[in-house]
């Protein structure tokens, strides 16, 4: 397998910029997902690699293999690069049978009838096709589709895999069942993939790496632990999953904390920083957040009623009023608090997020 590499790569539709100067590496055999709303601009990235779009600026390398570049004046055709691609509609051929479709870019390359049926029957095993070789590709579930889709992309051995949003039709549960699948496939298979996605589950889930897009820019990369953790503003926070935002003022720093003053009270942060503004956002996730009947903890404690409690299975959801702030958080214990109790609210220090001002 090879690294996928992407240098100031940029790409315009008449006067509207799609991609703006994105660069990112996708390493050997890793998985990266561009993830961002419609219009983004990552399915145009994604699509530029695979060579249906021609970018105006930029590099784009498949390891020592350069595919585009605008100052060598080099676009290798589709065709020819080593790449499999997973469509978001899929793209089965309705008039050929499982066998027919996954073989075709075998028949492209007019490799031999052996080899063709001994590297489609491999790869219809790998994805769990046995027995479906000959029906017809429109008497096939949704999720048989994806697979064959799949199946199709990886038989001629690429050097990497590009996928657009291939779960975006399945079902709620049937997604769930995939992205299992797709992640022991590409374990087993190693390939060095670029996902694309607007599903924060699908990318936290799947990915070693994260690049989050926004209006054709890539404007954070990095591990899901990273990015979820530590966003890098507030739209990426949002975005990302539930979190509790608030305004705060700094009222001073002492060493590796932060102390600020919220609607709530004070609040003292853990932060890497010497130089943070006057005024400032904070985030911290609903999970990170503790609730108890008694005052357990000296700092970071703040009174307060609970105005709701939903029941998600695995946690319970509670919204908890403090003076004039509300507090989303997720517990797996059962507090054995009621809507209208009176409670505490505990936010680690080390769990809360300055946001750049």
């Amino acid at each position: 397998m090879v690294e996928l590499f992407v240098k100031s790569l940029s790409k315009s539709y008449g006067e509207v910029s799609a991609v703006k100067d994105v660069s990112f590496t996708v390493e050997d055999g890793s998985v990266m997902t561009l993830l961002g709303p419609s219009g983004c601009g990552k399915t145009t990235t994604l699509r530029c690699i695979a060579g249906l779009e021609k970018p105006e600026s930029g590099l784009i390398k498949g390891g020592e293999k350069i595919l585009f570049s605008s100052e060598e004046q080099k676009l290798v055709p589709a065709e020819k690069r080593s790449v499999g691609m997973v469509f978001q509609s899929y793209a089965i051929w309705p008039h050929m049978s499982v066998f027919k479709n996954i073989a075709y870019p075998l028949k492209i390359r007019k490799e031999k009838d052996s080899e063709i049926k001994s590297k489609v029957s491999k790869v219809i095993d790998m994805v769990q096709l046995e027995g479906l070789e000959n029906r017809p590709a429109t008497a096939l579930s949704g999720g048989q589709q994806q697979r064959v889709a799949f199946a199709r992309a990886i038989v001629a051995e690429p050097d990497f895999l590009l996928l657009d949003e291939p779960m975006s039709n399945l079902d709620a549960r049937l997604r769930e069942t995939m992205r299992h699948e797709l992640r022991r496939l590409q374990k087993n298979l190693k390939i060095t993939t670029l996902y694309v996605t607007h599903d924060r589950v699908e990318a936290l889930f799947l990915s070693h790496k994260i690049g989050i897009m926004d209006k054709g820019e890539l404007v954070q990369a990095g591990t899901p632990r990273e990015i979820y953790s530590n966003p890098k503003n507030s739209n990426i926070a949002t975005f990302l999953g539930q979190t509790n935002m608030m305004d705060a003022d700094l009222v001073g720093i002492d060493g590796a904390e932060a102390k600020l003053e919220t609607k709530m009270g004070g609040l003292f942060v853990k932060t890497s920083t010497g130089e943070l503004s006057k005024k400032l956002t904070i985030c911290i996730r609903p999970e990170t957040v503790l609730i108890t009947k008694e005052k357990a903890y000296d700092r970071n404690t703040f009174p307060g009623t609970v105005v709701s409690i939903a029941y998600f299975g695995d946690y319970s959801e509670y919204e908890v009023r403090c003076q004039d702030t509300t507090v989303k958080l997720h517990s797996s214990e059962d507090v054995k608090l009621q809507e209208h109790d009176q409670a505490w609210v505990y936010l680690p220090s080390n769990k809360i997020t300055i946001l750049p001002s």
